[in-house]
């Protein structure tokens, strides 16, 4: 065998660079390649439908007069007639409506208050000397003269006589009086200038130091005493009112005059209070009758405090002086002064007087719910009852007296300190003519005592007060709660109250309603129409139909004599559980023209693809109807033909 070795090269050449070529890629692509260790078929998923039960049904097997199918006359297709008798649905008699209102309204008792306050007190008994004693400065109007003995040298041998030597003021020039002091044992005789000078400045002097002592003013504290916050009735404390007592609650001075030779002149005492430590003008004491009180005679006098009232300030006022003499005067033995007394005391404080802040204590009191109670007439076949004007039964609608549409208020009653406006109005009752409206406005007065007032109500109209803004003669909204205004108010005034600590007082009221009876009724009433479901049944295998034309005929026969509107609903729902809703909302139906139970008036309606038609006949004798209407389904409502196609699906 023959080898070239060129071509083993050359091919050994190629080799290499396949191999190389190889090796480049799988490098450069940077993957790894895993052999799978087991081949997997690929699977794919598919709903498959596949039909189970395939029959043809004719016209005249699926038609079943007993169940309501019929072919229809060309035989190509079917109907359904269903026929169905509602039992008679009578407006039933109205039973009392229990309000069941027994109520005891009160405030609660308020607290009072507590103080304890210092009460000033002041007693004098002082003698007011008007001299010096023991000391002999005081002059005589006899001059102060000595009889001495002097030599004679005018005669030989000498002799001698007696001679009076008066002493002489220096400054003056006048003779100086006799000296004495007190208290004196005999008469004394003094200049009007020797006595003003040494006397009457004396005792003025004296008094004005006393007076400045006794007039002072006293701050009582009130603006700091501390007031109830709730509630938040009193304003500020005015006024303290002294308590009562004979003797202990007094204002007592004593003024004598004791052989002083002139009159002790502008003489009085006073005590004044105020709400201005500069102003004070509300007197309490003022002894000034005697303003003259000559040697001898006695000025006594007492005011009782009992009853008086201190407010935020209180001044204490004494005066007295001595007459200047004018001439001589004569002294006569013994002392010179003035007795002088002052007693203010008080038993206590019985109470204060205030000033109330305008207060409602409205918000302060639990009432009662004034909900009209949910009233359970399901055995007379009401659902709910709408109340717009009712007429309370009067005592010929009962045929007897009872306590049926009576409000009764009793024990309304303010027991506080202070005058107290209460208004109870209760808007929903419309009166009679000339009756009285379901009102209280009046001031309540502690002393006045328990009020009370039964309201009888029969007759009246019971109404919403809501407004008539389309002027049909109703009101705009229904009668759900009873429209009561509630106030108690405590206005701004002056009152006084007790000061030992015990509560104020309160308010109290008691309030019963307890059933409404009545004669008319104004009212939207629901009940609820008796119907059984009706069910058909479609041969096996058949799981409806989608009908071309369908007819729903419900015939209405009325005996009452009132408006009648009526909502009904038909609902259907698909194997997917959708639903298809179908309301009909039927606003008029047909009123008898009489009374006689003979009379009745029939409506028509009946459903089809157009939507609803209402026709009314006056008498089931008719056979055109008086009133006609139709209406269209509503852009998201069904008709009575998407209902009957709501299966198959």
């Amino acid at each position: 065998m023959k080898v070239k070795p060129r071509h083993i090269l050359s091919y050994w050449n190629k080799l290499v660079v396949h191999a190389f070529l190889v090796v480049f890629i799988i490098t450069a692509g940077a993957c790894d390649f895993d052999i799978p260790d087991k081949f997997e078929m690929p699977t794919w998923y598919l709903d498959l439908k596949i039909p189970l039960v395939q029959t043809r049904y004719q016209m005249a097997d699926i038609s079943d007069s007993t169940s309501g199918i019929f072919l229809t006359d060309d035989s190509l297709g079917f109907k359904i007639i269903q026929e169905g008798e509602m039992p008679a649905t009578a407006l039933p008699e109205f039973a009392p409506v229990p309000i069941g209102l027994s109520q005891a309204v009160s405030s609660g008792e308020i607290p009072g208050i507590s103080l304890d306050i210092e009460l000033p007190g002041i007693s004098i008994d002082q003698r007011i000397d008007v001299v010096i004693y023991d000391a002999s400065f005081y002059q005589d109007t006899a001059k102060l003269c000595t009889l001495v003995t002097l030599p004679d040298t005018s005669v030989f041998p000498p002799t001698t006589f007696d001679s009076l030597i008066c002493f002489i003021d220096s400054t003056t020039g006048d003779t100086i009086g006799r000296p004495f002091s007190f208290p004196t044992d005999s008469v004394r005789h003094m200049t009007a200038n020797n006595y003003n000078t040494f006397i009457v400045a004396l005792f003025d002097s004296v008094m004005g130091i006393l007076s400045s002592a006794l007039d002072t003013t006293i701050d009582l504290g009130l603006s700091s005493i501390p007031l109830p916050e709730d509630p938040p009735i009193i304003a500020s404390v005015d006024t303290l009112i002294i308590g009562y007592h004979p003797s202990n609650s007094i204002y007592r001075t004593f003024f004598s005059n004791n052989n002083i030779p002139t009159d002790v002149q502008n003489v009085y005492s006073r005590m004044v209070a105020g709400n201005s430590n500069l102003i004070l003008t509300d007197t309490l004491a003022n002894h000034s009758e005697m303003p003259t009180i000559s040697t001898g005679q006695i000025y006594a006098d007492t005011t009782d405090l009992s009853g008086k009232g201190l407010v935020s300030y209180l001044k204490l006022a004494t005066n007295m002086s001595l007459e200047p003499a004018s001439d001589i005067v004569t002294i006569p033995p013994g002392s010179l002064y003035v007795d002088f007394k002052l007693t203010f005391q008080m038993a206590g404080i019985d109470s204060i007087d205030v000033t109330t802040n305008n207060y409602s204590m409205s918000d302060g009191i639990e009432m009662p719910s004034m909900e009209l109670p949910e009233m359970d007439m399901s055995e007379q076949g009401i659902s709910r009852m709408e109340i717009y004007r009712n007429v309370l039964a009067t005592v010929a609608d009962l045929g007897y007296e009872s306590n049926q549409n009576k409000l009764i208020i009793s024990d309304l009653r303010n027991t506080l300190p202070f005058d107290m406006n209460f208004l109870m109005d209760f808007q929903n009752f419309s009166p009679t003519q000339g009756g009285d409206s379901v009102k209280i406005n009046k001031v309540l007065k502690q002393e006045d005592g328990a009020y009370a007032k039964t309201f009888d109500m029969k007759g009246y109209t019971l109404q919403s007060i809501a407004g008539d803004s389309d002027n049909d003669g109703w009101p705009d909204s229904a009668f759900s709660s009873f429209d009561l205004v509630f106030d108690i108010a405590i206005p701004e005034q002056k009152a006084s109250i007790p000061l030992d600590g015990s509560p104020l007082g309160e308010f109290t009221m008691n309030m019963v309603l307890d059933e409404l009876m009545f004669s008319e009724i104004g009212a939207n009433i629901y009940m609820q129409m008796p119907a059984d479901p009706t069910e058909q049944e479609f041969p096996p295998g058949f799981t409806g139909a989608i009908p071309t034309e369908a007819m729903i005929e419900i015939i209405f026969k009325n005996q009452i004599g009132l408006p009648i509107q009526m909502l009904m609903e038909f609902k259907g729902y698909n194997s997917l559980g959708e639903l298809t809703y179908v309301p009909v909302n039927i606003d008029t139906m047909g009123i008898p023209l009489t009374n006689e139970s003979s009379d009745t008036a029939m409506t028509v309606i009946a459903l089809n693809k157009l939507g609803t038609t209402i026709s009314i006949y006056e008498s089931v004798e008719d056979s055109l109807p008086s009133f006609t209407k139709t209406e269209g389904p509503c852009d998201t409502c069904s008709t009575i033909i998407d209902l009957l196609a709501s299966n198959p699906v």
